[in-house]
């Protein structure tokens, strides 16, 4: 019998009678190679990867401006906690001292020492802080969490400023502030819900209402674009803009 030949999916096969007898034959399929198959083994192409690179931009482009809205909101849930904080030690101050108001300058914390800044004053005197040049940022009240000037050893200039008179339009009198020894009264104060107590700022520690507007007194920087969050002598927490507070701290009834 002479030598067969069988051809599958291009593959041939030449069968001899000297090997194989033909009812013995097991035609053993072979795979073919499909385009399918082909595209598959590859990989891709220079203009795809760049269609990939593309889309994961633009999902990061969306993702980064989200993620760094909820940080911000994170920081201003922090912020107004710690207001609220200050407003408590403030209050406690208060009723310890028959219902003063807390000066912007306290007495030495040391004898001999001078007068300590407001949050120095406070730390010390009502949540036992005795050295906020040591306590971490993130841990201590009185820092602003959005400044970015603070120095530990300036831990008085901390973003935050607070009203030196209170009682403007009527008494321009300064409270408590470098040789004045003067006292106001918390019940004395009229709109507290409107009157400015604590205001964001970049480089005191206290303001004078009248020079509110002057530069880094007030921030109004650091939220939603053009304003600065303010305590007023009720506790609450305001966002304004320059005006606003201008008002706020010279004659707040007319807020």
């Amino acid at each position: 019998m002479s030598t067969s030949t069988i051809e599958m999916s291009k593959l041939t096969i030449s069968i001899s009678p000297n090997h194989f007898k033909m009812k013995h034959l097991v035609m053993i399929p072979c795979p073919s190679i499909s385009p399918h198959n082909s595209l598959r083994s590859r990989g891709f192409t220079l203009v795809e990867l760049l269609v990939v690179i593309s889309i994961i931009g633009l999902l990061a482009g969306l993702a980064i401006p989200a993620i760094s809205s909820g940080m911000n909101k994170a920081k201003e849930s922090t912020k107004i906690s710690n207001l609220r904080g200050i407003y408590q030690a403030c209050m406690l101050w208060s009723s310890e001292n028959d219902g003063q108001v807390v000066p912007a300058i306290g007495p030495p914390i040391t004898s001999g020492g001078t007068g300590v800044g407001w949050n120095t004053f406070l730390a010390t005197n009502t949540l036992g802080l005795q050295n906020r040049s040591k306590t971490p940022r993130n841990k201590d009240i009185f820092v602003d969490p959005f400044f970015k000037g603070y120095n530990p050893n300036q831990s008085w200039i901390s973003g935050y400023a607070m009203n030196t008179r209170p009682m403007l339009p009527n008494d321009k009198q300064l409270i408590g502030f470098y040789g004045t020894n003067n006292e106001m009264k918390m019940l004395a104060l009229t709109d507290a819900n409107k009157r400015a107590f604590i205001i964001d700022t970049d480089g005191t520690y206290s303001f004078d209402p009248i020079k509110i507007q002057t530069a880094n007194v007030f921030c109004t920087n650091r939220h939603d674009g053009g304003l600065g969050m303010v305590m007023m002598y009720d506790g609450h927490v305001e966002k304004l803009n320059m005006d606003q507070a201008f008002l706020s701290a010279n004659d707040p009834s007319k807020r």
